[in-house]
């Protein structure tokens, strides 16, 4: 899978969309840069195992493995194991630029 790259426009809250990954990749890793590109930013990552394509559910949204994607205001990178059907970001506060890249690779 090619990395998917997002540059977010930060302006206080926001729920971001959802950005599907492949479910086929044999034992995935998922890494996830945010790197705060200016001014200041609350962000969280957060992932679902549910259809992102189905609107007819809400998917439940889950918080990411790793703490420092959880309420984070500074740039941070984590790896994770853990299976991830679609991620996106979601902003609490401040303004400015928010780029994302979301990279899954096998380990075989």
């Amino acid at each position: 899978m090619r990395p998917i790259t997002r540059t977010i426009a930060v302006s206080g809250v926001s729920t971001g969309t959802w950005w599907p990954l492949d479910i086929y990749v044999p034992n995935q890793v998922t890494t996830i840069s945010c790197a705060l590109a200016s001014g200041t930013a609350t962000y969280s990552v957060e992932y679902t195992n549910e259809d992102p394509f189905d609107t007819a559910i809400t998917q439940l949204a889950v918080a990411h493995p790793t703490a420092a994607l959880t309420g984070a205001t500074a740039s941070q990178t984590a790896s994770t194991t853990t299976l991830m059907r679609a991620v996106r970001v979601n902003t609490a506060a401040g303004t400015g630029t928010l780029r994302v890249v979301v990279t899954q690779q096998s380990t075989e």
